[in-house]
């Protein structure tokens, strides 16, 4: 099976490229997206597309299926192009597919499709009613693609369409404004419980629903919804009471939201519809594509996040990186026939992006993925640490998973070379010294 997957480059779209690259029935990947993909891999090819484009069919080109991914929530573009890009680009998407003969398709809605109002029957199920909300942009762009989809389906019977709803979804990193609450251990209580999905759970049902040739909506979430009390309890996180008066005042004040560094993370309606219960059943997922989450409740999702979001590189790691940078112009002897752009991926606490972009032997060190990549390493910060320390060995944290290579896995090559040449340099006195205690 051919996939093609639109908003690729996304945080959502790079969990779902990786969950993709290791399915066996996914033989090729095409990422479409006007930025290049954060991920490497042999059965992925990178395409520039916009979602807009009316010739957006002959990027379907022998795709067997599709995930549509692509949606602008944060940024606050005007109305009419956030509609012209999520309404009018979603429409376009899945005529596109149906001119391509693409047999199965993955949409992911939103909870936001049922619309963030009071009086819902909970949980929600996918039968429950959908409410249009006109002065929320994001709900009601949502709310309006499965309006749409209501009538395009029927006409196409031969295209299994699965609309995935996903709560809050929360990764690592997570790059909405839960992601930055929960980076610096803080939980808003805004009055009732917040449904929390772990981004590859989203990942995996999307891969099943297209395994499977699902048609319908999926609720996607972690189960039972918990109190702001029974999380900051249970993962350690501070919990700050927010007043509705202080909620309606952020939403007001967008001047003032975008000075805390909120602006592109939450979209002023996210805090006028704040305190809405919205308690959600995944059952039919369970039952129907056999789903079974990595982190089955809130307590899993944010405990996942805070043991693997990385929060910026630790000093330590930041000097070694500014060394690199210093010592780049010396050729690696290991790496003279080589070109690639190597991502250095360090998880958790301490842990950053750091980029290889190679030449022939010649290194240029940059801190960010240099996308799109060769080749991804991904290990913790404290093992890199370990490696650096001595402590440890590259092959051998290779052979136990704590280091992961995805893309060209000689590239790897490249960042053991550097590891090696900092401990044959550096006396071991120092090294230790340097990395005690990190």
């Amino acid at each position: 099976m051919k996939v093609a997957v639109t908003g690729s480059a996304g945080q959502l779209g790079t969990v779902v490229l990786r969950r993709l690259a290791v399915e066996r029935g996914v033989k090729a990947i095409r990422s479409l997206d006007l930025r290049p993909p954060a991920v490497a891999g042999a059965k992925l090819e990178h395409v520039r597309a916009d979602v807009r484009d009316p010739g957006f069919a002959r990027f379907l080109d022998g795709c067997d299926a599709l995930v549509h991914l692509a949606f602008v929530v944060t940024g606050g573009p005007p109305r009419k192009l956030f509609d012209a890009i999520n309404v009018e680009g979603s429409k376009n998407v899945f005529r596109a597919a149906a001119a391509a003969g693409v047999a199965r398709v993955a949409y992911t809605s939103s909870i936001a499709a049922y619309g963030i109002v009071h009086g819902h029957a909970l949980p929600l199920v996918e039968e429950s009613r959908r409410v249009y909300q006109r002065d929320f942009p994001y709900a009601a762009a949502k709310y309006e693609v499965e309006a749409w989809l209501d009538e395009f389906e029927p006409a196409h019977a031969a295209m299994a369409i699965a609309r995935i709803r996903p709560a809050i979804v929360v990764g690592a990193p997570t790059v909405h404004g839960h992601g930055a609450m929960l980076a610096r251990r803080l939980y808003f209580d805004v009055g009732a419980p917040l449904p929390f999905v772990w981004d590859e759970d989203v990942a995996e049902v999307i891969a099943l629903a297209l395994h499977k040739g699902a048609r319908g909506a999926f609720n996607v979430t972690a189960e039972p919804s918990l109190s702001a009390d029974e999380l900051g309890a249970a993962c350690g996180l501070r919990v700050i009471r927010v007043p509705r008066a202080l909620l309606a005042a952020g939403a007001a004040l967008g001047a003032f939201v975008s000075k805390l560094g909120l602006q592109e993370a939450i979209d002023p309606a996210w805090l006028r519809t704040a305190g809405v219960p919205l308690a959600m059943s995944s059952e039919k997922a369970r039952r129907e594509l056999g789903w079974k989450p990595k982190c089955p409740s809130p307590i899993d999702v944010i405990r996942r996040f805070l043991d693997e979001n990385a929060d910026g590189l630790a000093p330590r790691l930041a000097l070694f990186v500014r060394m690199l940078q210093l010592a780049a112009r010396r050729p690696i002897a290991e790496a003279e026939q080589m070109k690639g752009r190597i991502h250095l991926r360090l998880t958790g606490p301490g842990g950053g992006d750091v980029g290889f972009i190679l030449d022939g032997g010649r290194l240029r060190v940059i801190l960010e993925n240099p996308r799109p990549p060769t080749t991804v390493v991904t290990m913790r910060a404290t093992t890199f640490t370990d490696l650096l320390a001595g402590r440890t060995e590259f092959t051998a944290a290779q052979m136990t998973g704590k280091v992961r290579v995805e893309g060209e896995a000689l590239a790897a090559l490249v960042v053991q070379a550097l590891v090696s040449r900092f401990r044959q340099q550096t006396p071991k006195g120092l090294q230790r010294l340097w990395f005690k205690g990190a």
